[in-house]
């Protein structure tokens, strides 16, 4: 496999991060696409997805990982470890990445909308449930209209 370490602009930040428009030189994986900010980071995505490489596993459960901070995050569920907490309603996450996600409840923010209706979700997740469970009867947006039976 040849790596592709071609250096490309990919323009915004997450907005979980403290500049919410800044540049970002990003390398690129020549299997996938996906975008890294560094050489060594691609070549942990490139053993762990496309060559299955998975060095740490769990006592536990015997589940492998690519990265040791993924299992130390894995060990919580056996654990039932959650060091992260909401600071509006004290919701506790086991890892800080559901924690931000979380968030957007609190401020409002509904980033993700169904193509098909328009409904707007505060979390991916939640809209490609919706997506799945109305995928046959979801519907574009029309006005609507009230029907009343005669007596």
């Amino acid at each position: 496999m040849v790596m592709d370490y071609s250096w490309i602009f990919l323009g915004t930040l997450s907005t979980f991060q403290a500049s919410a428009e800044a540049l970002c030189w990003r390398l690129r994986c020549e299997e996938c696409g996906r975008g890294f900010n560094s050489p060594a980071n691609l070549d942990k995505h490139v053993n762990s997805v496309h060559r299955g490489i998975r060095p740490f596993q769990c006592e536990v459960c015997e589940k492998r990982f690519a990265q040791k901070a993924t299992l130390r995050t894995h060990m919580r569920t056996h654990t039932r470890e959650k060091p992260y907490q909401c600071e509006v309603c004290e919701r506790k996450f086991a890892d800080l990445s559901t924690k931000r996600k979380h968030g957007c409840v609190h401020d409002g923010l509904k980033p993700y909308s169904c193509d098909v209706c328009g409904k707007s979700f505060s979390q991916s997740g939640n809209m490609l449930r919706h997506r799945e469970i109305r995928r046959r009867g979801c519907q574009e947006p029309t006005s609507m209209s009230l029907s009343v039976k005669p007596d």
